[in-house]
């Protein structure tokens, strides 16, 4: 009974549920229905009634709360129930309806119920009840009660939704502006609609807000029937008209807008709705901070700056960014229009944005609130200054002497500071670069530094050719250091044969160029007088007179360009051979005369004469353009007449120095066959070894003799040749002792080889002293010649002085009627023809003297020009003029006199001091100023010494070591007392000696192997090896007592002074060398308190002004 009773109570559960089921279907098709009748009812009402905004805002609510109604009630109540929630009908009420439903049924269901209920608390017979409770159920069981519910009767209401929805589409085809006219207005129920009119306002502008404080700009346009004429707008009580823009198109523009505003537009009796504009507040940057945290290494001060943006910083410095805003809820800030970054929020209207600059951006602060959106309120630009890498510029300085020494002076900058310099060499066939620490300033960002080479102390048979340069690092602590290498440099050593080559090609080029300017100047001084004519020549046209001119500038500027092309030859061509010879003093003296004339051809009276005639090449004043070609003419004769004068100089002097070279050559050769004769007599050298280098020297004498005859025809090409003997008599002896000594050594005869070898040395040392003789008796011979003749020129020059006075007092009184003007005029052209013999003495002798300068040619040009003033003064018969001319001969050739007087001084001082000199070699040097044997004996006793403790410790045994042991200490600290003896006295020796550059190199090679055997010393380690150097020391010492102590005493204390220069400051041979220029003022720019941007200008200026300069 019980299952059958929870079937019935199941039964009913179901009809429950789906009789709310119906209830929210039925609730659905009627709140459609009723929700789409008023909304249609309303809209269509709107539409035909235009009704107020309060109408229209009353019908909206109505809606609005009809709706909520009929859908709370009819959909969301039955909805609840169908879910249990709330209130619900129970079982009874159910068999209510199914009751209501099945006739049949009556009130069977109710009673069960009844009967269920009362069964627990019945007072009854309980099995009577439950007996009565089985039929009843077994009666309702097959009556299925959910049949009670029809969803078929909601069709009923659904008609009317159907003919509604119809309707509705019926209107959207045929009247579609019932629908939306009629919906916009009810749902913009606030919104004031005009009434139908011919046209209506329509306000372009997407929307009526605008930021505080801009401009804004309403953009009107009407549509209808009809346009008007013009639109007004009403606002503030006031009112405007717009500006028309088209046909039916006005505008307005508000200015600097700070409150909002309502406005209306009118034309005629056409209003608009009222319209309110809106101010925005806009985003606002009050103030703001830039803290700029610089990099510690670039030495710069950290920096604040105020209200701008536009920054410029050390690359890879903190940057942090404080600003004080106003109506800003967002704060960004975007760099090169990519990255954006969020400011941080401080306090209240306060932001922070920190970042590390390491490149340039444009930078943009993008603010927003809760009416702007990115909006772009500031641009700025961060220009990094990058930290570059460091320049270095290196100049270099070959020693005169030394060519292995060079010298060099570096310039180093860099933006902030260095980390090192170096100077990097690599020997070719090794892997690897050998680098050598120079000591910088590393604070200092601009700076000078001096550094000195030797490259002989790189063994020499890999000294070749090496490639070197300078490496600087800066000290970026940022990116990483950075380094700039110079310019790469290679040395290569030059040979003796291909130095001597590049001499006698640069000594040939400056003859040529003298020879070809000569030639120039001949041709100059042809047109100068050619043009002089042209001048008088009346048919000649102004464009052919200026053609003309132009021609002779051009000349001239060729003779100029050739006189320095041979300037720098010859300078080359004297340097080279202070490279191959230890050139007289006399013979450097005259170098340095003939030096100066060829410096002081183009002089710079002649160059004014040139820059005027140009000037006057525009004018053709002929009285000026006649007496600058009579001047022109005599200078350019006068100058192609020093040029040939120079270049027999030229030639003269260098037949000497190769003579001179010869000698010297033949010297060094017989110091070799010296050598090589010692040691053939020590038979330790190898035969074949000692064939080949006798052969060497035999091919060296053969070059020397064949030099030597090609100077013999030189000479003979001068003008006046030099006294040279015929020496092939002197080589045919040194030549047959050579072969001896060959043949001798073919048989294996060492002793006779060497005694033929040691005779042939004698007899080139006797040949090399023999041609020095004979220059030094030409040079005394062609002094004393000069001599005579100056002063005999002299006495000329005064008897000319003489008759021009005469002359000028004879005629102080006469005027041009005197009968005897014809007469002074004969006279004066007598002493005019006298002086041309003195200047043909004087151009004579300086052809064979360099000392004739050209101060006397000025005074001989002023004297020439005086004498042809008063020639053209007598012709004029301007008597006045001759007199005055007079006077400024007279002056002139007192003057020259002077002049010839102080030649004529200098010239004797000369030759006393070469017969001085030449007495002082005559004599013996004193052997008691010689330390060699001292320091002989010395390093001979310390050899002794050295063999004898290698013996001892040989022999020595277990008994008594540490006695042997102390005695060697003593006997080590004695020998190193004795070595520091000896360094100071070598030492001494260097730096006060005049020693020749063979006896400087053995002493510097006595000092390397002597600090060898120190080291070896203090370190106790007696070897065998120690003795060795021991014997090359004394070997050495030998050597340099051979050389010659007492040869140009002079000319070797230069050399000597040359070749310690890189113990001095390196700067003093940049001076001599004329390479400062801008160079020392850059040193300077670290004392100069600039800031980085005016410094950097600086930098770029004086750096623009050394390159120029370069």
């Amino acid at each position: 009974m019980k299952n059958d009773y929870q079937i019935i109570l199941s039964k009913l559960d179901y009809f429950i549920r789906k009789y709310y089921k119906n209830q929210v279907l039925k609730g659905t098709i009627i709140s459609v229905t009723i929700i789409l009748f008023s909304y249609l009812f309303a809209i269509i009402s709107e539409y035909f009634g235009n009704f107020s905004i309060t109408a229209r805002t009353i019908i909206f609510y109505s809606l609005v709360g009809l709706f909520l109604i009929v859908i709370s009630t009819l959909i969301i109540i039955p909805l609840l129930k169908l879910l249990k929630i709330g209130k619900t009908i129970d079982h009874f009420q159910a068999a209510k309806i199914i009751s209501t439903h099945f006739g049949s049924l009556q009130d069977k269901l109710i009673n069960t119920l009844e009967l269920l209920r009362i069964t627990e608390n019945s007072l009854y017979s309980k099995e009577l009840i439950l007996a009565s409770i089985d039929t009843r159920i077994e009666s309702i069981k097959p009556i299925p009660f959910q049949t009670a519910i029809k969803y078929k009767e909601n069709l009923k209401f659904g008609r009317y939704l159907l003919i509604i929805f119809f309707l509705g589409i019926v209107l959207n085809y045929f009247y579609p502006s019932v629908l939306f006219d009629g919906s916009k207005r009810i749902i913009n129920h606030s919104i004031y609609f005009e009434p139908e009119a011919p046209f209506k306002f329509i306000i372009e502008n997407d929307s009526l807000t605008c930021k505080k404080g801009d401009d804004f700009t309403i953009k009107v346009s009407t549509e209808g029937n009809v346009i008007p004429e013009n639109v007004k707008i009403h606002y503030s009580n006031n009112q405007f008209i717009l500006s028309k823009k088209s046909i039916n198109s006005f505008e307005y523009t508000f200015k600097n807008l700070n409150t909002s505003l309502s406005f209306s537009l009118s034309s005629g009796d056409i209003n608009s709705q009222k319209y309110t504009l809106n101010i925005l507040p806009s985003p606002n940057v009050l103030d703001f901070k830039i803290f700029i945290d610089v990099p510690e290494y670039t030495g710069e001060k950290d920096n604040i700056v105020e209200n701008t943006g536009d920054i410029t910083v050390p690359v890879g410095s903190k940057v942090r960014w404080d600003f004080k805003t106003a109506d800003i809820s967002v704060l960004q800030i975007l760099f090169n229009d990519s990255a954006k970054f969020n400011v941080n929020m401080g306090s209240e209207n306060s932001f922070n944005y920190e970042k590390q600059i390491l490149e340039s951006s444009d930078y943009k602060i993008v603010a927003s609130n809760n009416f702007f959106a990115n909006q772009i309120i500031l641009k700025y630009y961060i220009k990094v200054v990058p930290d570059l890498y460091p320049s270095i510029k290196i100049l270099s300085v070959q020693d005169s002497i030394n060519k292995n020494l060079f010298y060099f002076k570096g310039l180093i900058n860099d933006d902030y500071g260095f980390e090192n310099l170096n100077f990097i060499y690599t020997i070719p066939g090794q892997n690897k670069s050998l680098k050598q620490f120079i000591t910088i300033n590393k604070t200092l960002t601009s700076q000078e530094f001096y550094y000195t080479f030797d490259f002989s102390n790189i063994n020499s048979a890999e000294a070749n050719n090496i490639e070197y340069y300078f490496e600087v690092s800066d000290n970026d602590k940022i990116s990483g250091s950075k380094s700039t290498k110079s310019q790469l440099f290679e040395y290569k050593l030059i040979s003796r044969d291909e130095l001597k080559k590049q001499k006698d090609e640069a000594s040939e080029s400056a003859q040529s160029k003298l020879s070809d300017s000569q030639k120039l100047a001949e041709e100059l001084q042809k047109q100068v007088s050619d043009l002089k004519k042209d001048m008088l020549n009346k048919d000649m046209t102004e464009w052919e007179k200026t053609k003309k001119i132009e021609d002779i500038i051009k000349k001239q500027e060729q003779l100029e360009k050739k006189i320095f092309e041979m300037q720098a030859e010859n300078q080359l061509s004297n340097e080279f051979s202070s490279q191959l010879t230890e050139e007289q003093k006399e013979l450097l003296e005259k170098q340095k005369q003939i030096e100066e004339l060829l410096n002081n051809l183009m002089d710079d009276e002649l160059k004014k004469m040139f820059e005027e005639l140009q000037s006057l090449m525009n004018k053709m004043d002929e009285k000026k353009m006649n007496e600058l070609t009579e001047k022109m003419e005599m200078s350019m004769e006068d100058l192609a007449k020093q040029l040939e004068k120079d270049l027999e100089l030229l030639k003269k002097m260098e037949l000497e120095k190769k003579i001179e070279e010869t000698a010297q050559e033949l010297e060094k050769l017989a110091e070799k066959h010296d050598e090589l004769s010692n040691k053939t007599d020590e038979s330790k050298t190898p035969s074949d070894s000692l064939k080949k280098e006798q052969e060497k020297h035999s091919e060296e004498l053969e070059k020397l003799e064949k030099e030597y005859e090609k100077l013999q025809e030189k000479n003979s090409e001068l003008e006046e040749p030099e006294k040279l003997k015929n020496f092939s008599e002197e080589f045919k002896d040194i030549k047959n002792q050579m072969n001896d000594a060959k043949q001798n050594l073919d048989k294996n005869n060492s002793k006779k080889a060497s005694k033929s070898q040691k005779s042939a040395s004698d007899k080139m040392k006797d040949l090399a002293q023999n041609m020095k003789d004979m220059m030094q008796q030409n040079q005394s011979a062609q002094e004393m010649q000069n001599m005579d003749d100056l002063r005999q020129i002299i006495d000329n020059l005064v008897h000319f002085s003489f008759n021009q006075e005469a002359l000028m007092v004879s005629i102080q009184n006469v005027n041009y009627k005197d009968p005897k003007l014809d007469e002074y005029k004969r006279d004066q052209l007598k002493i005019s023809d006298d002086f041309s013999i003195i200047k043909d003495s004087l151009y004579s002798l300086s052809k064979k003297s360099p000392m004739i300068s050209s101060a006397i040619n000025k005074e001989i040009s002023e004297i020439e020009q005086n004498i042809l003033k008063i020639k053209t003064d007598f012709e004029d018969t301007r008597i006045q003029n001759v007199k005055s001319d007079q006077q400024f001969v007279m002056t002139s050739a007192n003057n020259l006199a002077l002049l010839l007087n102080e030649i004529l001084k200098q010239m004797q001082e000369q030759m006393n001091q070469q017969q001085k000199q030449g007495n002082s070699q005559c004599n013996k040097p004193n052997p008691s100023n010689n330390p060699m044997p001292g320091m002989k004996k010395s390093q001979q006793s310390l050899k002794s010494q050295m063999e004898q403790m290698i013996e001892q410790m040989k022999k020595g045994d277990g008994k008594g070591n540490q006695f042997d042991k102390n005695a060697m200490n003593k006997q080590i600290a004695k020998m190193m007392a004795q070595q520091e003896i000896f360094n100071k006295t070598l030492n001494d020796l260097k730096t006060k000696s005049s020693l020749s550059p063979e006896g400087m190199k053995k002493l510097n090679e006595i000092s390397q192997l002597n600090e060898q055997n120190l080291k070896d010393l203090i370190n106790k380690n007696i070897t065998p090896q120690l003795v060795k150097r021991q014997e090359l020391i004394l070997t050495r010492l030998l050597e340099a007592e051979k050389s010659d102590f007492e040869r140009e005493i002079d000319k070797k204390r230069e050399s000597k002074e040359a070749k310690n220069e890189e113990f001095r400051n390196p700067n003093e041979i940049f001076k001599y060398k004329e390479l400062n220029s801008q160079f020392n003022e850059l040193l300077n720019l670290s004392n100069i308190e600039l800031n980085k941007y005016y410094m950097d200008i600086y930098k770029e200026y004086l750096l623009k002004l050394n390159k120029n300069e370069d």
